[in-house]
């Protein structure tokens, strides 16, 4: 698939980083580091999710605790830990929230699978929940795979490699793109892209009851639209 505007958006991901936190993370060097994992050479240790905080590849500790060894521990031996990740996506809502458990957070479950297997992974962040208009679960495990499906879909939607691209690209366009206005170019792009706008308008529709949308489009009839059809 041909490059798309939001490939763009994926060029300027360690700029706007820097921008923004005074620091270009390498998350390629963490994903050479984790490859063994990711490949089956070796199993995930702690040793992993130590290398996972190391500021030298990007300072997640800046916004989430990760748990200590013997919190993971106490919720699921290392060996199974590392069967669970390795086995994904397969029984991904059971696996995700085994894996809940055990690190607590599900920013940090995000943060390990996205570095493991960045293929089918993205770190959950609020600029992409808003972008996309995640649809929220009823717990946030739920909420993650919603927000999952939707980078998956972006990937293929616009010829991403991977979903970590897809999620790093959407990134830049909420906090970069929507935010400053310094790009109008791409922002004409985003106001353009009829698939985005889609996907948005049904996230939220899923948030509504039946006789709420029907009541939305109802309302809607007497609005006064600004695009007549595209």
């Amino acid at each position: 698939m041909s490059r798309t505007w939001l490939h763009r958006c994926l060029e300027m991901f360690g700029d706007t980083m820097e921008e923004r936190y005074g620091k270009r993370p390498d998350y390629a060097a963490l994903e050479r580091q984790l490859e063994p994992v990711k490949t089956g050479a070796r199993p995930f240790s702690w040793r992993d999710l130590e290398t996972i905080q190391n500021p030298r590849y990007g300072d997640f500790r800046q916004f989430w605790r990760f748990p200590a060894e013997g919190e993971v521990s106490q919720e699921v031996d290392w060996d199974h830990l590392s069967r669970l990740i390795q086995r994904l996506p397969l029984d991904e809502g059971d696996t995700i929230a085994r894996l809940h458990a055990a690190f607590k957070y599900v920013q940090c479950v995000s943060v390990v699978l996205r570095f493991v297997n960045p293929e089918h992974y993205g770190i959950v962040s609020a600029p992409v929940e808003k972008v996309l208009e995640v649809r929220r679960g009823a717990a946030e495990v739920e909420t993650y795979l919603h927000y999952l499906g939707d980078i998956r879909d972006a990937r293929d939607h616009y010829g991403f490699a991977r979903a970590a691209d897809a999620d790093m690209a959407l990134w830049v366009l909420q906090e970069q793109v929507l935010s400053t206005y310094r790009f109008p170019e791409l922002l004409a792009s985003y106001r353009a892209d009829a698939w985005l706008r889609e996907r948005r308008i049904l996230n939220l529709l899923a948030e509504m009851s039946r006789d709420e949308v029907l009541e939305l489009l109802e309302r809607a009839r007497g609005m006064n639209l600004g695009r007549t059809g595209e």
